[in-house]
Parts: structure tokens; sequence; C-alpha cells
């Protein structure tokens, strides 16, 4: 399957991270949309109907599976959370900064989107990676 297929829209996202939030603590693996309404917590809130046809869209896109069970679709996740931030950043990247870290970096710092805090975290973050690799 395409990397484009998964490409998830903000609500998508939204929707996904309630699921796997929310799966942390279901030991069956998998969810339902009354449990995603429920126990979600979205802002706005969302109708059944809503999350049904986002539930239903991420599982066309393959980015969950559905299984039924009399009336009622359980859902699991086909990928990890962190699968899916490493396929949105690659993409991110790609189409963006020529699929590089560095020139993603740079437009943040000339654009005041990192803050002085920040920017002393990533100091720090380099200076212990250059000490892993020594």
């Amino acid at each position: 399957m395409s990397q484009s297929k998964h490409q998830l829209t903000p609500t998508e996202w939204e929707i996904m991270e309630a699921v796997w939030r929310l799966l942390e603590t279901e030991p069956s693996g998998e969810i339902s949309v009354r449990d995603v309404v429920d126990r979600g917590v979205f802002e706005p809130a969302k109708a059944y109907t809503t999350v049904q046809t986002l539930m239903n869209t991420l599982q066309r896109k393959g980015v969950l599976k559905r299984r039924k069970v009399g009336l009622v679709n359980f859902y699991r996740p086909v990928f990890e959370r962190r699968e899916m931030v490493d396929r949105a950043t690659s993409s991110l990247l790609d189409r963006l900064f020529e699929g590089s870290g560095l020139k993603l970096v740079n437009f943040m710092m000339d654009n005041s989107k990192l803050s002085g805090d920040e920017i002393e975290a990533l100091q720090e973050m380099i200076n212990r990676h250059r000490e892993e690799e020594e």
C-alpha cells in the first residue's frame, strides 16, 4: 500500500490518538465506536455518527482493522502510534524539506518556532547523541 493512503487528516489523527490511548487499558486490544465516543476526549465533542464515519474511513485507509460482532463493530489499529508518526514525519520532510531534518530545524529556528528553552534542549540532545557515538 502506498504511504499516501495512510496520510491522516487532523480529525483522523484525533480519532487515532483516542484509539491508541484507550487501548492502553483495553485488554481485548479492540475498541468500539461507542467506547471512543464515551471515553475519548474531544474538543468540541463529536457525535456517534461522526466518529463511526471517521473510524470506517480509517478502516478503508488501512489504518484500522474492523471486526463485526452482531451489530457492533470492533476496531484495532494496524500500526502503532510511533509508526504512524514516523510515516507522517517522513512525508512532511519529503514534501516540504527535500527529506532533510536539518532543513526543518533551520526553518523552525529562522521562523521563531523554537523557544530559547527548546533550542537549549535541542543542543543538549545533540551533545548526548555525539557522546553516544564516541
